[in-house]
Formats: structure tokens, C-alpha cells, sequence
């Protein structure tokens, strides 16, 4: 069976370095968490990550850091200050620099005066009669978070703001790339993430799936439904992330440095009561391919997390990707992989090329010991980890024991008691 022509020319592409990033949150408007890098303190961050990982890595497996949410609520003078800023950090110590966009949001509270986005020619609707969103619902913590609702991913608007802001970061990216070129360090740009948790999202009130806005723009409606409405919007989604991409392309970023972010596997958390396809925003694993820009994932290694993705994977090709957003940890609290050891050999050791690690320093030193995440990020087994894995040395997984918390052998027993207790 031929290969898809974007994994032929994935392949044609073969990355010189492979990167161990940490996202430093580089905004307060990103919920969930709850807790952040204190602001301006970004390099103080950095410092502590190389004092206590002890090593950089080298051109093959390079140490560095993840910039963002870079957000269309951001100005322009904003957004390229964070990129001049990375790239400055980056060079004076010695650590790679990628940047994380926020596809869609947190457009609010623009401080662009250009910004024609809050209009309802704009927001997305949760049904055919054009009831607008009242805002968007993320199920990151225990409890639903509101932030600004869908924007209708086809309006005319949103891909002129898109457009625009893409290739402002890619012109940018351009520039700084140069510079590192001429100092003959041009490995320590690792790339850029073109979207977080890329969906069309839920509306937070009424919990219902929004995008009947933007299949309306695609001339459909109650009396002319699309067949399969999830189908329909997944390629909508594929659409948008794709605008993004190749704007970052025309600006000047390096395609083969661009990847995608979703979150088409179970994380621990989200809702039990709609459609597998509701729960992913429509972000069916198949839009994480594309021939303009590299697959990425968000991966919290609940069960088999890690094996469905590679399964994908296969199937278009075995391209190297991304995982976007992670930690071993899954966020409801269970246990992920025996060791962060274990955990990233799943990564590394099946092709992917930049794992982009989560949760380092949130809350500064009060948190460091209370944090489930940084638990799992900090500890002494995950440092060592980092430490084989930028040395170059072979990383080994750990095989579970059969007495090992999972959240399938907690479901099977929740199900053995409500069957068996009556």
C-alpha cells in the first residue's frame, strides 16, 4: 500500500535534533492550573531548569523551553517582544526555544485597535437558529472553566486575524532563525506549536457542540443538514489549523518545524455524557496529519494513551511529531507510566522529536512538593530521566506490575461491585 503523499514528504525531511522542552507559561489566561511562573521571571525559570536537570544536551538531544500562550488577545508588540525575548534567553544560556499558540481561545480583550473579532458575525452558534455561544467551556480542572466563546473558524474576519498574526510570528521567527544561523547555533530553535488543544468547542451554559455557524457558512442548515456533522467539522478544524500553518509558512517559519496540538485521547478528565466526537472538539486523529506541519498530541498517559497514538502514527506513515502537551501523570490524579524513564522512551524511542513537558515551576516553590504535575515532572527518577535522555544514552520501559494503579483496572472494579454487590 502506497504511503499518503504527506508522509512521503514528512520523510524527506530527517531532523538533526531531537527536543526536551518545558512549556513556561508566559500568561495568566490560560485557567486550569491555577498557578504560574511569577510574570518577567522567564530566565529565572530557565536557570533553574538547567541547575537542576546539570545538562544541556548537545546538537543530537537538546535541553530547552516552550514559550506561551502566544493568543490573539495578545498585540503585536506583545508577541514578538515574547519571541525577541526567547530567542535572547535561548542564546545567552544555551537552551533551545520553541513557541506555543493559542489558536482561538483567548482572543479577548484585544489590545489591537484592528480588532474586529468581538462580533457576533463571529461567534459561533450552538444550533441552527444562530443562538450565539456564551462562551466557551474547557474541562481542565474538576470544575468547567469559562473563557471567550468559539470563534466561527470560516468567518471572514477571523482567517483575515489569523492570517495576519501568523504570519507576523512567522516573519518574526524568520528574522531570529537568521541571526541564530550566522552564530552558527540555528539547533536551538525547535519550533513552533500552531494551536492548543486545537477543537470546536462546547458552549459553556448549555454544554452543547457548537460550529453550526461556520457549517452554515458552508450552506448548510436544519432543512440541509451535512450527513455526518462530525465529519464535516472535523474537516473544519483540519481547515483552520491549516490556515494557521501555512501563514507561518508565508511569514517564514520552517514548515518542518511546525506541528499541530490535539487532544483526540482520553486525559483523565472531560465528559462522560456526549458523543467520543463531542468530547474531542471534533479533533478526530486523522487532522494531525497534514503536509503542513508535523503531527502533536496532547499525552497524558492514562491506559493506552501512548499505543492508540503509535497506532495512528503507522498509519500515515510513521512521521516524527510532537507531543505537544504532557507530563507522566494523568490529570484526575491516577498514576501514568512506572517511570518518567519509561515514559519518555515511549516517546522518543517511536519517533517523536520534541516532547514538550509541562507543569515545571507552577506556583513557585509552595507548590513544588503539593502539585500533582510537578510531582510528576520534578522528581528526582524524572530528573535522571532528562539527564539519560540528553546524554544520548538508550531510554528503557519499565514494565507495569500487575499491582499497578490504572484507571481501566478502577473502572473494571467500579463495574465487577455494581454487577456482583446486589
Amino acid at each position: 500500500r502506497a504511503e499518503p503523499a504527506e508522509a512521503q514528504q514528512r520523510k524527506a525531511i530527517q531532523p538533526n535534533t531531537r527536543y526536551l522542552l518545558f512549556q513556561i507559561f508566559t500568561s495568566d489566561r490560560k485557567p486550569g492550573v491555577g498557578v504560574f511562573p511569577p510574570s518577567g521571571h522567564i530566565e529565572s525559570t530557565v536557570q533553574d531548569i538547567t541547575a537542576r536537570i546539570g545538562t544541556k544536551g548537545d546538537k543530537k538531544n537538546k535541553l530547552g523551553i516552550c514559550l506561551g500562550p502566544l493568543t490573539l488577545g495578545d498585540s503585536e508588540e506583545e508577541v514578538c517582544k515574547i519571541i525577541r525575548e526567547g530567542f535572547d534567553i535561548a542564546k545567552k544560556n544555551d537552551v533551545a526555544i520553541a513557541f506555543h499558540i493559542d489558536d482561538q481561545m483567548f482572543w479577548e480583550n484585544s489590545k489591537d485597535k484592528r480588532d474586529t473579532l468581538n462580533s457576533r458575525a463571529n461567534i459561533e452558534w450552538t444550533d441552527w437558529n444562530g443562538t450565539t455561544s456564551t462562551g466557551r467551556r474547557l474541562d481542565w480542572s474538576e470544575h468547567p472553566t469559562k473563557v471567550a466563546p468559539p470563534l466561527c473558524v470560516n468567518s471572514g474576519a477571523v482567517q483575515v486575524a489569523v492570517t495576519a498574526r501568523a504570519q507576523l510570528i512567522g516573519h518574526e521567527l524568520k528574522k531570529q532563525i537568521a541571526n541564530l544561523r550566522r552564530e552558527g547555533k540555528e539547533h536551538l530553535y525547535a519550533g513552533v506549536i500552531a494551536g492548543w488543544e486545537s477543537m470546536i468547542g462546547a458552549d459553556f451554559a448549555t454544554g452543547k457542540h457548537t460550529g453550526y455557524h461556520a457549517l452554515s457558512n458552508k450552506g448548510f442548515s436544519a432543512a440541509n443538514p451535512p450527513t455526518r456533522i462530525d465529519l464535516e467539522l472535523s474537516q473544519l478544524l483540519k481547515q483552520f489549523i491549516e490556515l494557521w500553518a501555512k501563514q507561518l509558512v508565508e511569514g517564514g517559519a520552517p514548515p518542518d518545524k511546525i506541528f499541530c496540538h490535539i487532544a483526540f485521547t482520553p486525559q483523565g478528565l472531560g465528559r462522560t455524557d456526549v458523543k467520543v466526537t463531542e468530547r474531542m472538539g471534533f479533533a478526530a486523529p486523522d487532522i494531525a496529519f497534514s503536509k503542513w506541519y508535523q503531527p502533536g498530541f496532547s499525552l497524558y498517559p492514562e491506559g493506552n494513551t501512548l499505543e492508540v497514538i503509535r497506532e495512528h502514527l503507522q498509519k500515515h506513515g510513521a512521521p516524527h511529531w510532537a507531543m505537544s502537551e504532557g507530563t507522566n501523570v494523568v490529570p484526575n490524579g491516577m498514576p501514568g507510566e512506572p517511570t518518567m524513564q519509561s515514559y519518555l522512551a515511549k516517546l522518543f524511542n517511536h519517533g517523536a522529536v520534541t516532547a514538550n513537558t509541562y507543569s515545571w515551576g507552577i506556583g513557585g516553590n509552595a507548590e513544588r512538593e503539593r502539585n500533582i504535575f510537578r510531582r510528576a515532572t520534578e522528581n528526582p527518577e524524572a530528573l535522571s530521566a532528562y539527564r539519560k535522555f540528553l546524554k544520548g544514552e538508550s531510554l528503557v520501559v519499565a514494565q507495569k506490575t500487575s499491582a499497578a494503579s490504572s484507571s481501566e483496572q478502577l473502572r473494571a472494579k467500579i463495574d465487577r461491585v455494581q454487577r456482583q454487590l446486589p
